[in-house]
């Protein structure tokens, strides 16, 4: 390759990557190991880490030891605050560290990068290659890791964030949250904590399934339920039944397997549906399961509980 073309090429991908090139941007120029290292010495470029070099005539920028994090390893992303950062999130300048996280295994040390190591690191946790060789996490796993940095309050107020910029759903982030809790993943623990402690979030978690459900129960012609049915206790406590048939004293929860399969949740689940019982209701569950794998079956058991209380198709409502 002539030299000005070896060096509008070298200039390119520096150009490209935040100053940083690696020798198999050398090798894709055509140039062999000798020409590589005469380019390196020439250039003055300075060794990172083996195959990974950064340009003096490029400013050391955060973006910079990103770049290099990434190119060392197609496996590195950069994660947590570094990430939100990226995203635009607010709260993520309290911590100015460049993080990766990297799957057990993969060797990565660059100065001035702060490593961390998962067992549990999914393709759906990790964006998109950018132009520049930066690999971010996804918007979801960004979150949970960064809150373990910032905090409850910071990781609410970024939650809110994303959601209202459309970076993610609701449900994604709950079953982001069931993926990857862990005990020893403080983040999780964090971002678990603030969504429990948002009963907003739990009522969208759970409407999406309910609507499903109601849609299902419209098709197959069954009598229309009452939605967030209230039944007052003896004690006069109030009790709410997702999906209620009152003519034929039935009720059905939807169950979101995030918020009921604590033993806590499955406690009060239980009781619940010991005092729906005492006062003569049939209480019955679907769970998310149920929907995703069987809806038409889950609708049909819910026509077989009518019909076991006393409803006759086609005489009504």
């Amino acid at each position: 390759m002539p030299l000005a073309s070896t060096n509008a090429g070298v200039d390119a991908l520096l150009h490209a990557h935040h100053g940083v090139i690696t020798s198999s941007d050398l090798a894709s120029l055509g140039l062999s190991a000798r020409q590589s290292s005469h380019i390196i010495r020439v250039r003055g470029l300075a060794r990172l880490r083996r195959g990974v070099y950064i340009s003096p005539a490029h400013p050391a920028t955060p973006q910079q030891l990103m770049a290099a994090a990434c190119l060392a390893h197609p496996e590195v992303a950069i994660g947590f605050t570094t990430a939100g950062r990226e995203w635009g999130y607010r709260g993520m300048t309290v911590d100015r560290a460049v993080h990766a996280l990297v799957p057990h295994g993969v060797q990565l040390s660059i100065p001035g990068v702060v490593v961390h190591r998962c067992r549990r690191i999914d393709p759906v946790d990790v964006a998109g290659r950018r132009r520049d060789g930066i690999r971010l996490t996804s918007p979801p796993r960004t979150l949970l890791d960064a809150a373990s940095i910032v905090g409850p309050d910071a990781t609410e107020s970024a939650i809110e964030q994303a959601l209202s910029e459309s970076r993610c759903t609701l449900e994604t982030l709950v079953a982001t949250s069931g993926r990857l809790r862990h005990h020893s993943r403080p983040g999780a623990l964090v971002f678990e904590q603030v969504i429990l402690s948002r009963e907003a979030w739990r009522r969208s978690a759970r409407s999406d399934l309910e609507v499903r459900v109601h849609r299902a129960i419209d098709q197959a012609g069954l009598p229309r339920p009452s939605v967030n049915h209230l039944v007052v206790a003896p004690d006069g406590s109030p009790l709410e039944i997702d999906l209620a048939w009152p003519t034929w004293t039935l009720a059905y929860e939807v169950d979101h397997p995030f918020w009921h399969d604590g033993r806590r949740e499955s406690r009060r689940d239980k009781e619940r549906d010991r005092r729906l019982g005492a006062m003569g209701w049939l209480p019955q569950r679907l769970t998310q399961e149920d929907i995703d794998d069987d809806l038409v079956g889950a609708v049909n058991d819910v026509a077989a509980s009518l019909r076991a209380r006393g409803w006759t198709p086609g005489r009504g409502d």
